[in-house]
């Protein structure tokens, strides 16, 4: 008899994948930045803030977002990814090749 193929659950699968995908989309860290917010206008601790208002709040923000977007933005967004990314290559490729170089005492 061949045995049966383990069953994969789908939901929990489904809610991994979701939730790996809010948080590489930064959706994770902006619903803990609202929940945990404080400066001298605001303190979500004291406002106890449920997690529907939290999630509306960042909501609310998005579409500010959404809204506010133009090229000039997006092409300043792109750019600084660039420039990024090459600092960060230029790093990597100098302290992959370096040499230490030993002088006789």
């Amino acid at each position: 008899m061949n045995p049966l193929p383990s069953q994969v659950d789908t939901c929990n699968t489904a809610e991994t994948t979701a939730q790996q995908a809010l948080a590489e989309l930064g959706i994770t860290q902006l619903l803990s930045f609202v929940k945990h917010y404080s400066d001298i206008d605001f303190d979500a601790s004291q406002m106890h803030l449920t997690d529907a208002e939290v999630h509306a709040i960042a909501k609310l923000f998005i579409q500010q977002l959404i809204e506010s977007l133009n090229g000039k933005l997006i092409a300043g967004a792109l750019l600084q990814l660039t420039y990024t990314s090459r600092l960060q290559h230029h790093k990597f490729f100098h302290l992959k090749h370096r040499t230490i170089l030993h002088y006789p005492s």
